[in-house]
């Protein structure tokens, strides 16, 4: 026969297994603008305190669509780390905010082939923090033709 504290400890240490991945916040407010053709889309949040990790994605809409992405984010106490993964699950780009250094970045990368764009909020004994995420399918340029050279001069008119 088991003793009942065999299973309350298995059952504590499943417990504590789950929990480790959480993202816990409180206070927390997230506002999302989903976007749309001709309309950046854009997510915010502002938090009273934070600690863990949690993971979310952009929707584009548009399979291996390259990605313009403004970030910001901001902490009076802690570190809050934004980062952002290739279609393959590599890091593409991870920055951090600190309560002596905000963050404000640019970037660009390519959505996968749903359409989505993956990134991770780590937070660190953060407090007081907000993050705005704003992205929008950035088109590549036109080319414009460049002349060839010539071995003559051109006459002036």
């Amino acid at each position: 026969m088991n003793p009942p504290w065999g299973r309350l400890g298995t059952l504590f240490l499943l417990l504590c297994l789950l929990l480790a991945g959480c993202y816990l916040a409180s206070g927390e407010r997230v506002h999302r603008r989903p976007f749309r053709q001709g309309h950046d889309g854009s997510v915010s949040g502002t938090f009273v305190s934070a600690e863990g990790t949690h993971r979310d994605t952009l929707q584009v809409g548009k399979p291996y669509a390259p990605v313009r992405l403004s970030l910001t984010a901001e902490v009076k106490q802690g570190e809050l780390t934004l980062t952002f993964f290739y279609p393959d699950g590599s890091t593409a780009w991870e920055g951090t905010a600190r309560s002596d250094r905000p963050l404000t970045a640019v970037t660009y990368l390519r959505s996968d082939h749903q359409g989505l764009v993956y990134y991770h909020l780590q937070a660190y004994e953060a407090r007081e923090g907000s993050y705005t995420i704003t992205y929008r399918i950035q088109e590549p340029p036109t080319p414009t033709p460049t002349p060839s050279p010539s071995l003559s001069p051109t006459p002036l008119p």
